[in-house]
């Protein structure tokens, strides 16, 4: 399930509704991997932790969960994923290749500045982010 931590790339953040669009390929399907929305700093719930997750898609076993720990797909090392969606104040949204899977999932409110991920090789994916997202 998701996890903090792994390697973090800061953008200019908002707490605004932002969308993004996350692409992988050749995820090892017995390994464990996570993306995760944050804020950066210190949790202060708990100082250990750097980040504040927001939400979150981790991959376990050839399974992809939520942040709600919902397993919502399965994939192969030899498969491409597109995780497409929508991030607004108290949930999210998110489609896997173009199908609607989750129309609200919960995720903590705040700016989120950070996008973090771990136990994946960077070239393996690519994500891009719309900070000037205007939902209709």
């Amino acid at each position: 399930m998701p996890n903090f931590g792994g390697t973090p790339e800061t953008f200019r953040g908002t707490d605004k509704p932002l969308n993004y669009s996350l692409k992988f390929k050749n995820p090892d399907p017995m390994g464990k991997f996570c993306f995760t929305f944050d804020e950066s700093g210190v949790s202060p719930a708990d100082p250990s932790i750097t980040g504040v997750g927001f939400l979150g898609i981790s991959g376990y076993e050839g399974k992809l969960y939520d942040n709600d720990e919902n397993y919502f797909h399965s994939y192969s090392h030899k498969e491409g994923i597109t995780i497409e969606g929508n991030i607004f104040e108290d949930y999210h949204n998110y489609s896997v290749n173009g199908v609607l899977i989750n129309s609200n999932c919960s995720r903590e409110s705040g700016e989120i500045n950070t996008f973090f991920y771990s136990g994946i090789n960077l070239s393996n994916f690519d994500c891009q982010i719309n900070e000037n997202y205007d939902p209709l």
